[in-house]
């Protein structure tokens, strides 16, 4: 059922926020489509600048290759294993059709619109618990302009991003009481990686504290069930093979979501022992502090249930020992920000504050908008390769299909075949005859270290091993003439 709006009946407006077919209407969703079109070509400069990290983006480039030429069961030569077996991502399935028709740039796409799609859900649950359209317009651009979203958007590609909107969705249809639409956005968010569990059973616990105990039991039914899919039958279908979750979790609180809650429960100690380092408060700064303006009009109830979520995903990335974890800039923290934005709209609509200051509410995520675009320049921005135009000749030199290895920031350029290898993650592999190595020793993103660049050199130098059959403006391409075997895996690290 519809609720009215607190601060007065829902305006025309607010009501059609939905539909194209009013014009003043489509304003709303202008913001949506104008976001994803910027960040999509933000997102494709990036690529064809050569500063997209390899490893991320090329990894699942090459999963949705193999998945739709190989079939699910096709081997990832990034990680030993088939792609599925290492996030239980199955949306790369329906994903894959989509990548081989319209390549990365579509990918890209469907991310930024993803993320842009938030801005409409936030105008929707603000209306609904008693916004008036103009606080949730700026509530609307605030999100649009978080380090969260916009970090996760110029972070490549990651199949975790899309359960922004299914969350959305799922908050959304609570509110509305549509229990099969939260249903499918669980679902939904559930297919696109294990690490969105957090995010499920951080819903299911809301749904519990504001006495919704159907919600609360669908979402803790496809948590339960997704976890047993993921943890059982994905290694018997994929191998023991490590997954995404037991690479990020499993160090500290358990190799699958059912033995960290039990970790947790014996040793409690472990959800306050991050305080004593200053990475995680770092985090928190950058997570409450553009919402800071939001939380000091809502004062003196700004919390709510809607935070349950978000400091659940909070902890349990604070308690990895993987820094990336840590970061608010990246995919494992995107998950919370569905939550953190409901939980805000409530709050503003609870103390049902009648006089606004939009420049107390604009100011902290404005300087943390300066802040963000600052360490974007400072780091990856410059990152660049001095000779792009060189590796776009080398592009079109490899054959396509040949086997492929090369440093991180060139891999996902030729991640559309069924061997490559990034130098970091190959050291332990045997490189057949007919291999291309690509290497640029001049560029860096800090993941191929100079003694593993030494070793390979070294070892392509030996008489018979390798061809130089491009060598220009410090980028060499070697075609292996022997099969290479492993190299030493001292000279990785």
């Amino acid at each position: 059922m519809r609720r009215t709006n607190q601060a007065g009946p829902a305006t025309s407006e607010d009501r059609g926020i939905g539909s194209f077919l009013i014009p003043d209407n489509l304003v709303n969703w202008g913001w949506v489509l104008a976001y994803s079109a910027v960040l999509t070509s933000i997102s494709v400069l990036r690529f064809h600048l050569w500063i997209a990290d390899g490893f991320d983006l090329g990894k699942y480039e090459q999963g949705l290759w193999q998945i739709f030429h190989g079939g699910l069961l096709a081997r990832s030569t990034y990680l030993g294993s088939p792609i599925l077996g290492w996030a239980a991502s199955w949306i790369l399935v329906f994903l894959s059709p989509l990548y081989i028709w319209g390549g990365v740039g579509l990918i890209f796409a469907l991310q930024s619109a993803a993320l842009g799609s938030g801005y409409w859900f936030i105008r929707r649950i603000s209306v609904y618990v008693g916004l008036d359209g103009a606080r949730t317009h700026l509530l609307g651009l605030v999100y649009l302009i978080f380090p969260t979203i916009l970090g996760t958007n110029l972070f490549d590609f990651h199949p975790e991003v899309l359960a922004v909107p299914f969350l959305f969705l799922a908050i959304l249809s609570a509110l509305e009481e549509k229990q099969m639409v939260f249903l499918i956005g669980v679902l939904g968010a559930a297919l696109t990686s294990e690490i969105a569990l957090v995010a499920i059973i951080g819903l299911a616990a809301t749904m519990a504290w504001q006495k919704r105990p159907r919600f609360a039991a669908f979402a803790l039914t496809v948590f339960v069930a997704v976890s047993v899919i993921d943890t059982g039958l994905v290694p018997q279908l994929f191998g023991p093979s490590a997954t995404l979750w037991q690479v990020t979790y499993g160090s500290v609180i358990g190799s699958t979501p059912a033995l960290a809650a039990i970790a947790l429960l014996r040793h409690p100690e472990l959800l306050i022992d991050w305080v004593r380092t200053l990475r995680p408060w770092e985090y928190l700064v950058w997570l409450a502090a553009p919402l800071a303006g939001f939380l000091l009009l809502s004062w003196p109830k700004p919390l709510n249930a809607w935070w349950l979520a978000p400091l659940l995903i909070a902890e349990t990335n604070m308690i990895s020992l993987q820094p990336t974890l840590s970061s608010p800039f990246d995919q494992y923290s995107v998950l919370m920000v569905p939550f953190l934005f409901t939980g805000v709209a409530a709050s503003l609509a609870a103390t049902r504050r009648t006089v606004w200051r939009p420049g107390i509410v604009l100011v902290t995520p404005l300087a943390c908008l300066l802040v963000f675009a600052w360490q974007q320049h400072r780091t990856y921005w410059r990152l660049f390769p001095q000779n792009v135009t060189t590796l776009q000749q080398v592009e079109t030199l490899i054959p396509p299909g040949a086997p492929v290895a090369t440093q991180n920031f060139i891999a996902a350029h030729f991640a559309n075949r069924p061997q490559e290898w990034v130098l970091s993650e190959g050291v332990g592999v045997t490189w057949p005859k007919g291999t291309y190595l690509i290497l640029d020793p001049a560029s860096s993103t800090g993941t191929t270290s100079r003694a593993l660049l030494a070793a390979v050199f070294k070892r392509i130098k030996a008489p018979g091993q390798a061809a130089v059959i491009f060598d220009q403006d410090g980028v060499m391409v070697y075609r292996l003439l022997e099969p290479m075997g492993p190299i030493s895996q001292r000279a990785g690290r």
